[in-house]
């Protein structure tokens, strides 16, 4: 394991970050990081850049409907570390947005996207049956309300995009942007894709949506 790892702000560190801040937890026993995934290959590709040879371990809780992986990351420098970034041990209700250099913002959105956000496609009530109807919709979900409204408001500003009224069910709330200013959103979380770390899936569906946009134009 690479102990340095969040040491210095790289795209590949803010990425990690922002997965870890969505789908990672500190463990105050031992110090450990715990990284969690529903889908390996990618968290692969996460512990192969940060350099760790901790297993991968199967976790089949009862209330999920897919297997769940995760890997714990046993160092006390990475603990404290991340605890300096604005990471917390149960941090699911009570996260606050980190301190993030402006540059690495959208990276850190990404990671955190693809730990806990969806890429999308629905329809209106009113549709003619044709693929122009079909709308494209990014959702970013937390159970902290002051790490979402901090995210919606950072977007805001950068974007130029009205601030959205977050939702919210029995566990979390959501951050919804619908077509238009998905496009734009997706625009930057993706710029420069080709050397960026990325959940495919996700990329797949904005990449398909604007090349099926062109097509129509």
């Amino acid at each position: 394991m690479d102990t340095s790892f969040f040491e210095k702000w790289s795209p590949n560190m803010a990425y990690i970050l922002g997965y870890i801040f969505a789908d990672g937890c500190l463990l105050k026993t031992r110090y450990r990081l715990k990284i969690s995934s529903c889908d390996k290959n990618h968290l692969k590709k996460i512990l192969c850049v940060i350099k760790s040879n901790y297993p991968i371990l199967l976790n089949r809780r009862a209330d999920r409907k897919i297997p769940n992986y995760d890997s714990i990351v046993d160092s006390k420098k990475v603990y404290f570390d991340l605890l300096k970034l604005g990471l917390i041990p149960r941090k699911s209700k009570v996260v606050k947005f980190p301190n993030i250099p402006k540059k690495y913002f959208f990276d850190f959105l990404r990671g955190y996207l693809d730990g806990d956000g969806s890429v999308y496609y629905d329809r209106p009530h009113i549709d003619r049956g044709d693929n122009e109807f079909i709308r494209l919709n990014t959702c970013f979900t937390s159970g902290s309300y002051n790490f979402l409204n901090a995210v919606q408001r950072i977007i805001s500003k950068r974007l130029n995009i009205p601030q959205q009224k977050l939702s919210q069910n029995r566990t979390a709330f959501k951050l919804r942007y619908s077509t238009q200013d998905s496009l734009k959103l997706l625009e930057q979380v993706y710029k420069n894709n080709n050397r960026l770390l990325k959940l495919s899936r996700k990329y797949k569906k904005y990449l398909d949506y604007v090349l099926d946009k062109r097509k129509r134009a």
